[in-house]
């Protein structure tokens, strides 16, 4: 069996959240010397909407990177059911296998091999898609908040994802958020449809965060 046919049978959905936070620990200090490199998150992998595996199961992940593979975004690519738990990797500008042919040092490597033996797949994402600055996209995102959905869609499915793991056993009850992160407009929805379950937002979600230390204090 090859390298890449042993990743490929690999059971990377057994990777847990502590599994992928050692890893961008481990390694996030070498992934970021990479001169492309513009930051590191966790989460699952972003399938393109091209991809053979676009719609359903079967092409395995692991034979992502062609030699002029096609550019990954927040745009034209979201999480699947079978998307791998991962290491998010964003980069400034989009390079093929073949533009880095001179420079391999500045491969950003398909998988981090922990020296326990754990192996977490890695996915490179174009960050900056849109070609606009942060205070822009800021203010875009607070004066068009559901034409900035789609951008928003793979990290609110990854709080999903955590939401999924930390209420186990509790699945018949409904959902109800709190805190700021998930007060732009449609990420209900996108909970709701993620989960598969109840999901109730509020107007004033921000406060109940602080209501609620208050309360708490002693």
């Amino acid at each position: 069996m090859t390298e890449s046919e042993r990743l490929g049978a690999s059971d990377f959905h057994s990777l847990g959240i502590r599994d992928l936070l050692d890893a961008r620990d481990q390694f996030h200090v070498h992934l970021a010397h990479k001169p492309n490199v513009f930051s590191t998150a966790i989460g699952r992998y972003l399938i393109r909407d091209s991809d053979r595996d676009a719609h359903e199961a079967g092409i395995r992940q692991v034979d992502d990177r062609a030699r002029k593979s096609k550019e990954r975004t927040l745009l034209n690519s979201k999480v699947q059911r079978w998307s791998w738990p991962c290491i998010l990797v964003f980069v400034k500008r989009w390079q093929t296998l073949d533009d880095l042919v001179d420079h391999p040092e500045d491969v950003v490597p398909p998988f981090i091999y922990m020296p326990d033996g754990r192996t977490v797949p890695v996915c490179v994402v174009l960050a900056g898609a849109l070609g606009i600055g942060t205070q822009e996209a800021e203010a875009r995102k607070r004066e068009q908040p559901r034409a900035c959905l789609p951008h928003a869609v793979p990290w609110i499915e990854r709080i999903a994802n955590s939401i999924r793991l930390m209420t186990a056993g509790a699945e018949d009850l409904p959902l109800h958020l709190a805190g700021g992160a998930l007060m732009l407009p449609g990420a209900d929805e996108i909970i709701a449809s993620y989960l598969g379950r109840e999901t109730v937002s509020y107007p004033h979600a921000l406060l109940i965060t602080p209501l609620g230390i208050a309360r708490s204090a002693p």
